[in-house]
């Protein structure tokens, strides 16, 4: 374990070297934004990978009214990719494929009513980390039609590699 929750992957072990060494993981991630700033100048192996505003009909919500239909969800995702290797070689077995994340995210319009956005969020994030080389995935998970005031509610969640017993 390096800090925090973080497992001593290959691409942990990758984020580790790529930060300032007076900066733990945990402190890094808070900052997420900054974080790829930092890797990107630090680190031409880190990736930032982004899926901007996918509109899904979810079954979502609490509510009796919010447990009738689908609501319209917009999910945008960022992953913080650290490859094995160095390069990718244009060679699509040697990136992180997003279109097996796209499909997986899309296939959750097809599940049965969910309670909470935190919970959808939760489960993005647990496809993401289905790719041993993403190392931290910002989620941002919103509901488009809750009021007629306020264009979208929603949930930003930031997940590090969970920590493999």
């Amino acid at each position: 374990m390096i800090a925090g929750n973080v497992a001593a992957t290959p691409a942990s072990l990758a984020l580790r070297s790529a930060v300032p060494a007076s900066e733990g993981i945990p402190s890094l991630m808070s900052r997420f934004p900054d974080l790829c700033g930092d890797l990107s100048s630090n680190d031409n192996r880190a990736r930032v990978l982004v899926f901007e505003d996918l509109e899904l009909p979810i079954r979502i919500g609490v509510y009796p009214q919010e447990k009738t239909a689908p609501q319209r969800v917009r999910i945008s995702v960022e992953l913080l990719v650290l490859p094995a290797l160095g390069r990718h070689d244009d060679r699509i077995e040697n990136v992180v494929d997003y279109d097996r994340i796209h499909r997986r995210i899309v296939s959750l319009a097809d599940r049965p009513h969910i309670e909470l956005q935190e919970s959808l969020a939760d489960e993005v994030a647990r496809i993401c980390f289905d790719h041993d080389e993403v190392a931290a995935v910002q989620v941002y998970v919103r509901k488009l039609d809750v009021y007629s005031d306020c264009k979208s509610v929603g949930i930003r969640i930031l997940r590090t590699r969970p920590a493999q017993p």
